[in-house]
């Protein structure tokens, strides 16, 4: 069974065009190097729910922190735990092997994320053919899947956006490729029982880990049920076996979620019901959020939220609206239509919400700018536009920004965590001088990043200590070192970082100050082991002025 399905594959992926091949060998190679080294730079959080949804579940189940801890989504039983289990299996195997270190646990994270990553991009670079007779369209489609700046970063996330972005469109790919075209058209094929069982199970799996999956796999079902209506009855039986395999994951990770919660539950249910109260009568849920209309999308796309986002996303989002236009029929239209309408009809909207359709975008995007039979077609100028200076100038700057994603961090205050977890030693304190490098703007303390043995004092708790023996700490912004050495105390600085981007860039070369700049010192007693609290209290007094970022 294998040796036939890997010939269909070779065959459907146009092996035995030795050009064609030696370039998808060349970049399956390009994009595992692009993968594997932005998953060891790209440290940072780029949403809270990446860490708090997943790395934060595990954590609990490792014993390290308390159910009231976790954020509300545990409360309501509406979290899947087959993410945050694989990520338990992760971290108990590195404390096997005496790894502890929460940094390299997450890098070890990051990697499993990029392997998925990286299979699914081969794979679809791998079905161009399906797609595109020219081979100058597969290569640009390529080139899309592997150089689009905002890849690589996204999908090495922790998030459940970005593996269950990995896991649909796998499942999606080898539909494609290890099914046999007709001879009509390479859309309309003939599918094993054994291709869809296996497909299925993929696909439950990428639903598990996100529900969200289920608005492509509509999107998709419409289309298949649309396209075999001439033999409604055979592709009926063939849903069954697909359905089947669906429901496999989707029984198992539902007994693991009522495990994990200590109770039976249905968390897609769970989910439902509360993303309904949110959005219908916030009264009703513990939830929030900032709405949007039917069309803020389309809006939205030119949000400056992320850098790389204001540039990227109008580009692939309006593209993708103009292929679905050009190829109505295609399965890959079909999928982006239905699964935009779907999360547009969710009054809250975030752009890491299109990340499920990213993929889909970049095949979109080339039917959108293809050649047709007309030689005087609008749409030939722009295929050949692509070669162009002002073409280069985009490239350019999408190369830009995928170095800049792949060298982060994103967010500043990962630097100071991973040194202090480094250099402070056991059974000090820590003081937090109007900062706080432990916490996202959610108000959730990041605690797998904490060494265990370390306390964190707050500022307001500082007046009540009169005498600290223990070696003493403390974080801040302002700068303490010459204001606050006198003959009983010395402070020394150990760590400073300030967050380097265009904007602070910018306004450097303006002359402007007071950039945020994250400061760790330890304070050395001269004369006695007590710390006054005169000390601090001149510490706490000393406040700055920081520039929103």
């Amino acid at each position: 069974m294998l040796q036939t399905l890997f010939k269909t594959i070779a065959t459907n992926a146009d092996f035995k065009n030795t050009i064609w091949k030696s370039f998808l060998k060349r970049w399956f190679v390009i994009s595992a190097m692009i993968l594997f080294v932005t998953a060891i730079f790209s440290e940072d959080i780029y949403h809270a729910d990446e860490y708090f949804q997943t790395i934060e579940f595990t954590n609990y189940k490792l014993g390290n922190i308390n159910s009231d801890m976790l954020p509300q989504e545990f409360r309501d039983q509406i979290r899947p735990w087959l993410q945050p289990y694989i990520y338990l299996l992760i971290t108990k195997a590195s404390y096997k092997f005496g790894i502890y270190s929460p940094f390299t646990i997450t890098f070890f994270f990051r990697l499993f994320s990029a392997f998925w990553a990286w299979v699914m991009i081969a794979l679809c670079c791998m079905m161009t053919p399906q797609f595109y007779i020219c081979l100058d369209q597969r290569r640009f489609t390529v080139y899309l899947l592997n150089l689009i700046g905002i890849l690589p970063y996204m999908l090495v996330r922790t998030s459940s956006d970005a593996l269950s972005t990995s896991f649909s469109m796998i499942g999606f790919a080898l539909l494609f490729l290890g099914s046999i075209p007709k001879s009509c058209t390479p859309l309309e094929r003939s599918y094993s029982n054994q291709l869809l069982f296996c497909v299925g199970l993929i696909w439950g799996v990428a639903f598990e880990i996100r529900f969200a999956t289920a608005f492509l796999l509509i999107g998709f079902l419409l289309w298949f049920v649309f396209s075999g209506i001439k033999t409604l009855k055979k592709t009926m039986k063939q849903l069954l076996v697909f359905f089947v395999g669906i429901c496999l994951p989707i029984f198992l990770s539902t007994l693991l979620d009522s495990y994990a919660y200590g109770n039976w539950c249905f968390a897609p249910w769970n989910f439902i019901v509360q993303f309904k109260n949110a959005n219908i009568d916030a009264t009703r849920s513990s939830y929030i959020f900032d709405t949007l209309p039917f069309w803020g999308y389309f809006k939205l796309v030119f949000s400056s939220e992320h850098t790389i986002y204001s540039f990227i996303n109008p580009i692939l989002f309006y593209s993708s609206i103009v292929g679905i236009i050009r190829q109505p029929k295609n399965v890959l239209s079909w999928i982006t239509t239905v699964y935009i309408i779907f999360i547009s009809l969710i009054p809250h909207k975030e752009l890491r919400f299109l990340m499920l359709i990213i993929i889909p975008a970049c095949f979109l995007t080339t039917f959108a700018i293809s050649p047709s039979n007309n030689t005087n077609n609008f749409f030939n100028k722009i295929w050949n536009w692509r070669k162009s200076w002002g073409a280069w100038f985009i490239y350019i700057a999408n190369f830009f920004f995928l170095i800049m994603y792949v060298n982060g961090p994103n967010k500043d205050y990962f630097p100071i965590n991973k040194f202090i977890y480094n250099n402070v030693p056991s059974n000090s304190i820590v003081f937090l001088i109007h900062c706080q490098p432990y916490y996202t703007n959610y108000y959730l303390r990041t605690h797998f990043y904490q060494p265990k043995n370390v306390s964190f004092i707050d500022q307001d708790s500082i007046p009540s200590i009169k005498k600290i023996s223990q070696p003493i700490f403390f974080v801040t912004f302002t700068d303490q070192q010459d204001s606050l050495n006198s003959e009983e105390q010395k402070v020394e600085l150990l760590f400073s970082y300030q967050k380097t981007n265009l904007y602070s860039l910018f306004r450097k070369l303006l002359g402007k100050k007071n950039f945020k700049v994250w400061r760790l010192y330890k304070l050395k007693l001269k004369k006695s082991s007590e710390a006054s609290e005169d000390f601090f209290n001149t510490v706490k007094r000393r406040k700055t002025k920081l520039l929103p970022y």
